[in-house]
C-alpha cells in the first residue's frame, strides 16, 4: 500500500488543532458556575412614587430599601429639639425594622401604617425654613399620618397619629428624576391613651 504523505500530514494538523482547543477550553468559565446579578435599583421619577416607595418599605420593614430611599443628608427634625442624621435614623429603624432591642426591652414585631394622606401639593421648600431651607431644590408636602408598632411578647401598640412633613430632593437629573426622602419634621400627637406616642418618642426608645 502506497503511504499517502498529504493525508497524514492533514490528520496530523486536525490532532494538533484539537488539542489546541481542548486545552483553551480548560480555561473558560464552568458553565454551571453561579453568576452574581445585582439587584435592580429602585428609581422614583416623583415624589408621589417615593411617599408610595415609603409606606411599602415601612411595612416590609426592609432596611436596605429604606438605606437606599433616603438621602445622604437626610435629616430627622423631631419634637422637643430632637434632631437625627444619616447615620442616627438608619440605626434607630434597623433596630425598629429588625426586632432588635431597645429600651427595657423592648421589640417590635410588625408595623403598619394605618394612614398616610397628603395636604395640599408639594411645594419647594422655604429658604426661611430653618432646616430644611438650606438645601435648593427640595421640595415638601405635609401629610395626616398613623403609624402602629406592635410590641413583641406584649398586648400593647404604640400608636402615633397626627402630621407630618415631607421633604423630597431630586438626586437625578431633571431628565431622569430619581428622588430621596431628604428628611421628616415629626408633627405626631399621639394616641388618647396609655399606648400613645409621637413618632418621635418611639424612636427615641431605640436611639
Amino acid at each position: 500500500m502506497k503511504f499517502d504523505t498529504r493525508l497524514f500530514v492533514l490528520v496530523l494538523a486536525l490532532g494538533l488543532v484539537s488539542l489546541v482547543l481542548t486545552g483553551c477550553s480548560e480555561d473558560e468559565p464552568d458553565s454551571g458556575r453561579m453568576i452574581h446579578i445585582p439587584e435592580e435599583v429602585v428609581v422614583l421619577a416623583s415624589q408621589d412614587e417615593a411617599m408610595t416607595h415609603f409606606k411599602e418599605v415601612m411595612e416590609e420593614r426592609d432596611i436596605d430599601l429604606y438605606r437606599e430611599l433616603v438621602s445622604p443628608e437626610f435629616i430627622f427634625d423631631g419634637k422637643d429639639d430632637v434632631v437625627y442624621g444619616y447615620d442616627g435614623e438608619l440605626s434607630i429603624m434597623t433596630k425598629i425594622f429588625n426586632e432588635l432591642e431597645g429600651e427595657s426591652g423592648i421589640v417590635i414585631s410588625n408595623l403598619v401604617v394605618n394612614m398616610l394622606n397628603p395636604n395640599g401639593v408639594w411645594t419647594e421648600t422655604p429658604e426661611e425654613n430653618e432646616v430644611f431651607g438650606q438645601f435648593a431644590g427640595s421640595w415638601c408636602r405635609q401629610y395626616d399620618v398613623g403609624f402602629s408598632f406592635y410590641l413583641q411578647g406584649q398586648n400593647l401598640i404604640f400608636r402615633s397619629i397626627g402630621f407630618a412633613v415631607f421633604y423630597m430632593i431630586n438626586s437625578g437629573t431633571a431628565e431622569e428624576p430619581d428622588f430621596k426622602l431628604l428628611g421628616i419634621t415629626d408633627q405626631t400627637y399621639g394616641h388618647k391613651g396609655v399606648e400613645g406616642h409621637t413618632l418621635t418618642s418611639i424612636k427615641e426608645l431605640f436611639n
